[in-house]
């Protein structure tokens, strides 16, 4: 790699160094808006009609295959926390050493 290149990309590195910590400032948020009215009454008479919904009736082995895809779906949502907090982690580790 010749010189000129080698200003280049350091050029480059530090230009997107640069954007890296622009990016990384926190947003603040100065209030935060009330639940519309108008919102909350839809939500308030949805989850009443939601109440009062009959289910109707499920067999055993419906039972039983419910049971297991809620049991795989938590397994797959605790799997996914777990790997997301895992990556936020190496996120961390790599801002620090971009933004130095």
């Amino acid at each position: 790699m010749c010189n000129a290149d080698k200003r280049s990309f350091a050029k480059e590195i530090k230009a997107t160094q640069d954007t890296i910590k622009a990016m990384s400032t926190p947003v603040k948020f100065d209030k935060v808006n009330a639940f519309p009215k108008k919102l909350l009454a839809g939500l308030v008479a949805y989850t009443g009609q939601v109440s009062e919904a009959t289910m109707g009736t499920m067999t055993s082995s419906e039972m039983s295959t419910s049971r297991q895809n809620l049991m795989t779906l938590k397994n797959q949502c605790t799997d996914d926390a777990f790997e997301a907090k895992k990556n936020g982690k190496e996120s961390e580790k790599l801002e620090q050493a971009l933004i130095r």
